[in-house]
This record gives C-alpha cells, structure tokens and sequence, in this order.
C-alpha cells in the first residue's frame, strides 16, 4: 500500500495531458551519486518515490550506472534491482529503523535500471511502498485553475463545451462548491418595418453543494446556447445515475421572433418580448423554468428571472424586451415612438471566483434609434437598424443570451453557451 508521509507536493504529470495533478513526497528518501563515464563528475540525484525504469522521461544518462553510491536517510529502505519493473533484485539498504544517514559503495559493475523506496514510520512500524500516488481526481475533456475563497485554497474542475467527466479517486467522500450554468437562449429576429425582436434569454444557474462520492464517475454536460432564431438554450447537467444523483440547469429561452410572432422562450431565464406594429398590443408572456437537482449530501438554489415586456400600437416605432439574466429580470422596450430596446437582465455573481454568468441580450431597436441595446453579464447587444448595428452573441462559457434582431433586418445574437464548475478545497485533495 501507499503511505501518507508528513508533506507532500504537488507536481504536473504531462503524460495524462488534464489529468494532471499527482502528489509525491516533498523531501526524498534516498539519493544516488552517480558518475557517467566512470571518470566524469557525477550527479546527486533525490529519490522520492520507486521508479520502474531509470530510461523513461529523459533520466538517461543521469541514471546511467546510478548505484557508484546510495545515501538513505533513516526511516527508510531501498531496493535496487538490476533490470527495469524491479527484476531481479540486487541488494537492500534497509535504514528503516537508524537514527543516521546510511551510506554505501557499491561496485560500479552492479548497475541499476530500477528501484523500490519504502518508508517506515516510527509511530506505527508498518512499512510502505512510496509511488507516484493516483490523481485524486480524474477528469476528461475539462480544466483545472485554482482560486482562494473564504480562507481556502480550492482547485476548480470546469466544463465549457459537450460532455466530460469526473471522478473522486481518493480514498474518501469529496464535498464540493458547485455551479452549473445553462447555455443562453438565441435572440428573436424581425423583417418587419417597425417591430423589433427580443434579447434572448440567460442560461438558468443552479448553485450549491455536492458530494462526490468515492469511486463513482459523474458525466458533464455544458449546454449550447441557442443557435436559431427564438430557440431555447441546451440544459447543463451532473448526472450520477449509479447513486439518483443530478442536478440540470435549464437553457435560457429565446427571445420573441417579429417574422412568425413567435412567443419568448420559457427557460432557465426568459427571452424578452417582441414589440407589435401590425399586431396591435402585443404581449408574448414567457415562464421561467426552475433547475432540479437530486443530490446526496448537498441542495442547489435556482436562479433565473422573466424578459422584458414590449407592446406596440398603430404607429409606434418599439424596441424588444431584453431577455432575463439570473439575477434580474429582462429591461421593457422603453417606450413609445423612442425605438429603444430593453437592457437585458443582470446575471449571476458566483462567489467562489467572483465572475457574473447568465445575463441576458439586449432588445432590438426600432427605425428612431441608431444605438443597440446592450446585454449584459455575459449577453449580447441587440441590433439598431438606423445605425446599422447588428445583434451580437452571448459570451460562449457564461452562458449569456443572444441580441434581439433589429427591425426591418432579419439578424438574431446567438446564445452563448454554458459551464460547470466543481470547487474542491485543496486540504480535502492533497
């Protein structure tokens, strides 16, 4: 078995690519001095851990003819083996219970291609192979940063695009901060003279905790945003079937489409309303989906707000409400004849690194105005068509909503898509 020594440190293993954080002993066990050629100086070289092959990972020629001398510091034993993945043995240090340095000279014809180091506490008098120990947590197709929050350091696991995983491979129930963010809804369009679109709408946020247990593998899906007029934005989810463990943020809904009077999305946040020339008074009411989550050892909180409203009359040149965020509702069009599209919702500030996701697109403009609507947190500004301003995306990995299409051009924002984020103290990990 492996063995928990009084420090250990953190290293990058570039062989595993993102599965990358491994842990060794921080001060060695052993050292070799070796000299190649024989008449050359030498190396003294810390051995931390038991290495199957001296060949691999450019140690040659450092490792050539490594056993000229062997230190080994008390409380541990060496085994040199005279060919790799530790065979045949050729001879054992063992200074498992010395209070000094043990030192030995070994014949230069007994060279070493791999060794074994062990370490022996005095406390328990069980001896225990040192390894590289497993990454703690494995992850595929995701990143790692690191962020102090509330007087700890934690390492972030995230999700931006399709699906990956997770798995706790320690030893032990790993309890996490989590966010799960929801791709934003697509902003509406409009061909019409005077009828703008609306924002589209933020991905819903689900915010909490979670435990993640021992040995089980969770699948992670970041939703797309939308990418068609008036369409919704994807769900994200964690999702553990073996444990009933899930949690689904829902994807931001569209913003309201002037070519077919299609209505605001329902989502995660609502898409903002389309105003109504030829339609009279207009009002495409839109209802704000709730995330769920089934979780064990944890509880998430929904956040998500409705659109801003639009109407029109005979005459009226209106902007589109901006769609929702998830931490504030969509702004109205701002009134009659000015063309002004509402301000898209605020989002949702995460403590844990301090960023604001899910904001919603801003409305678009009618033929009085030559400036956009601005989303915001993340949302995309809606289209102007007096200035010829075009509606922009929501920001991919905030899960911003679209821009509300302009009137008398068909253009729409497209929703940005979503993230997850898992946050593990790092005193839990190492």
């Amino acid at each position: 078995m492996s063995v928990n020594v009084p420090f250990t440190n953190s290293i990058l293993d570039i062989s595993s690519g993102n599965n990358s954080i491994v842990y060794v002993p921080a001060f060695p066990g052993a050292y070799f001095y070796n000299a190649y050629p024989a008449n050359a100086n030498g190396w003294f070289i810390p051995i931390y851990t038991s290495i199957s092959n001296f060949s691999h990972n450019g140690f040659l020629p450092l490792f050539n003819d490594v056993d000229k001398q062997v230190t080994v510091l008390p409380g541990y034993t060496l085994e040199m083996y005279s060919d790799i993945s530790y065979t045949p043995i050729a001879y054992t240090i063992d200074n498992s219970a010395g209070t000094d340095i043990k030192i030995s000279v070994i014949p230069t014809i007994n060279t070493g291609s791999s060794c074994k180091l062990y370490y022996t506490p005095a406390s328990t008098g069980i001896k225990s192979e040192l390894t590289y120990m497993p990454n703690p947590v494995l992850i595929s197709n995701g990143n790692y940063s690191y962020v102090s929050y509330g007087g700890n350091d934690y390492v972030l696991f995230s999700y931006t695009s399709g699906t990956g995983a997770i798995m706790n491979n320690t030893l032990r129930d790993l309890n996490a901060q989590v966010l799960v963010v929801a791709g934003g809804g697509a902003g509406g369009s409009s061909l019409n003279l005077q009828e703008s679109a609306g924002g589209g709408g933020g991905g819903g946020v689900m915010v909490g905790t979670m435990t993640f247990i021992k040995k089980i593998s969770y699948t992670c899906t970041a939703g797309n945003g939308g990418q068609s007029s008036n369409t919704n934005g994807g769900d994200s989810t964690i999702t553990n079937t073996s444990n009933s463990q899930n949690v689904n943020a829902k994807g931001g809904g569209g913003g309201a489409s002037c070519l077919n009077y299609a209505s605001a999305g329902s989502g995660g946040s609502c898409g903002g309303n389309c105003s109504g020339y030829s339609k009279g008074s207009v009002s495409f009411s839109a209802t704000k989906q709730n995330g769920t989550s089934t979780i064990t050892g944890g509880s998430f909180t929904p956040y998500g707000n409705g659109g801003g409203y639009s109407w029109g009359t005979s005459g009226a040149q209106l902007g589109g409400g901006g769609g929702g965020g998830a931490g504030g509702t969509g702004d109205p069009a701002w009134g009659t004849n000015t063309g002004i599209g509402g301000y898209g919702g605020y989002g949702y500030t995460w403590p844990v690194n301090n960023v604001t996701y899910a904001g919603g697109g801003g409305g678009g403009s009618g033929m009085n105005t030559s400036s956009g609507s601005p989303g915001r947190n993340g949302g995309g500004r809606g289209g102007s068509h007096l200035g010829s301003v075009y509606p922009t995306d929501g920001t991919n990995g905030l899960g911003g909503g679209g821009g509300g299409g302009q009137s008398y051009v068909n253009t729409f924002g497209r929703g940005g898509s979503g993230i997850i984020i898992i946050a593990i103290k790092m005193s839990d990990i190492y």
